[in-house]
């Protein structure tokens, strides 16, 4: 398993998700990170908000066997009041 440093950033207004900052992603070095198989790996960041609503946040991963590279996306959903 690997991913980068980048992210995405959504906010939710009514029935969808909006990204809060289409540049965000653009902000961070293009390294790779791998996981040992049954690892972990913790990142922590700053969000650039300050708004109470509600967030999800968004990261590509990717799963490398010898023959494919699949890519999946993982988000989790907070609430900032």
């Amino acid at each position: 398993m690997s991913y980068g440093l980048e992210y995405r950033l959504e906010r939710r207004e009514r029935d969808a998700w909006l990204e809060v900052d289409p540049d965000l992603e653009a902000t961070f070095p293009a390294n790779g990170i791998l996981i040992p198989p049954r690892g972990s790996e913790v990142q922590e960041i700053q969000l650039p908000v300050s708004e109470p609503g509600t967030y999800r946040i968004c990261k590509d991963l990717a799963s490398l066997d010898s023959e494919s590279v699949e890519v999946v996306e993982v988000c989790e959903t907070f609430l900032l009041s």
